[in-house]
């Protein structure tokens, strides 16, 4: 009869969703001695590494971090083991661009920020690393640390990122520091002396030894680029000696061969999608915040424009939000305009306007897409003296688009925007700006 009953419960857990077996786990862990339940957050961990970003919104709610507010309170649940679950919460929504808002809405937030204080107080008298696990957890749900306390958690992070051991266990610390410090948002002014020579090392070392792993190499990048908005003197390093456009092409030209482009309907976002859509953030903010211009950032559009071509709809975020911030971020320079231009960006935007079976938010981006570089090839035209070249480059871009049957599209889709109460107004309406701003 026991047997039985072990097989049917087997069964019922089989069949249980993502999401119910970690609840279920998460309900027991109260009741749980300590080496049970490190146990089970390993088994929960599991479970929220296969969760995609819907699954994470409906699981990580208010009452949930409340809950392990609580059991903190009560001795219930150790700090040590709370670290372990969280930044693997933390870690998991930010690679998935799932920004949890429910954990600052808990009193969770409040019980973080009292111990980091508390931490701070005696770090001199103690490891850091207690204080180090503070800021892992507080900064990947919560990117704004304390100012007072910033010094001390870059520093921190920074002793952790230059661990230089190859082995799983340090790779997963280091990533996890990098990454942690990759979430210190631009505004925030960070002493140079206090992060550059370490950083540079971190960069410069694995260019040499590829010793870290791609989220940690991006998030190394990511850190360094958000610095820049705050010291002129990092342009020169960051594009003259450690090469980013170069190395970020290299590192999307890598990830893009291991990417399942091809795959059939919605489903989770693979490890090398997740870490393309962070360079192709980073890659926004770098050509934001830096006005050089290379043939190393020629190739960079080159790969970004190929990289678009090859991604479907189920690389969503590849393919709308990045792609249009990147644009955004070269739409006033002339020489971007001149690379994506180059490199087959229009026709490569024309191709998703015009597919058949296009979501109408695809469109919809696309259609800014287009916009901003129209817009930015008319500026480049007015600024050119060669009449002969500024027809030229007219000629071009509007066979291209009456090639591709663009103008009939653009209309087609206007009329679907209006029936579904789904259309842009300064976009779709304003069709004309597609086919006069030349």
């Amino acid at each position: 009869m026991d047997v039985f009953a072990g097989c049917t419960m087997s069964v019922k857990m089989w069949e249980l969703t993502v999401s119910e077996k970690f609840n279920k786990l998460f309900s027991e862990l109260e009741y749980c001695k300590k080496a049970k339940q490190i146990q089970k957050i390993k088994e929960m961990n599991r479970l929220i590494e296969e969760m995609n970003s819907e699954t994470l919104d409906s699981v990580f709610t208010t009452d949930l971090f409340n809950e392990i507010s609580r059991m903190i309170e009560e001795k219930k649940l150790n700090w040590n083991n709370a670290f372990l679950l969280l930044k693997c919460i933390g870690n998991c929504s930010l690679l998935n661009n799932c920004y949890d808002f429910e954990f600052l809405h808990s009193s969770l937030l409040e019980r973080f920020e009292e111990l980091i204080f508390e931490e701070y107080k005696k770090i001199e008298e103690k490891n850091k690393m207690v204080f180090v696990n503070i800021c892992e957890c507080y900064l990947l749900f919560y990117n704004e640390v304390p100012h007072q306390l910033l010094s001390t958690c870059v520093s921190c992070l920074l002793i952790i990122a230059l661990n230089k051991e190859e082995t799983e266990e340090v790779q997963k610390k280091v990533e996890m520091a990098l990454l942690t410090l990759s979430c210190i948002i631009e505004d925030f002014n960070i002493e140079k002396r206090l992060y550059f020579p370490d950083i540079k090392e971190i960069i410069e070392y694995h260019q040499k030894f590829h010793n870290l792993t791609q989220i940690a190499y991006q998030s190394a990048w990511e850190f360094l680029i958000k610095r820049r908005r705050n010291e002129d003197s990092l342009e020169e390093v960051i594009v003259n000696e450690l090469h980013f456009a170069r190395e970020a092409t290299k590192e999307v030209e890598e990830l893009a061969k291991c990417a399942n482009w091809k795959r059939k309907g919605k489903m989770k976002m693979g490890k090398e999608g997740i870490v393309i859509s962070r360079w192709l953030k980073t890659l926004g903010k770098f050509l934001d915040l830096c006005k050089s211009w290379d043939d190393e950032c020629d190739e960079l559009i080159h790969c970004l424009v190929s990289r678009f071509r090859e991604a479907n709809d189920n690389y969503g975020e590849i393919n709308n939000v990045n792609m249009y911030f990147f644009i955004q971020a070269v739409r006033r320079r002339d020489k971007a305009i001149d690379a994506f231009l180059k490199n087959g960006a229009i026709e490569a935007v024309l191709e998703k306007v015009v597919q058949l079976n296009a979501k109408l938010r695809i469109v919809d981006n696309s259609l800014r897409m287009l916009k901003i570089l129209l817009f930015g090839l008319k500026s480049e035209m007015e600024k050119e003296n060669d009449e002969v070249k500024r027809k030229e480059k007219k000629r071009v871009v509007r066979e291209k688009m009456e090639e591709e049957g663009f103008e009939d599209c653009v209309y087609g889709y206007l009329h679907c925007w209006i029936k579904d109460k789904y259309f842009s107004y300064s976009f779709v309406l304003n069709v004309e700006d597609y086919f006069f701003n030349l």
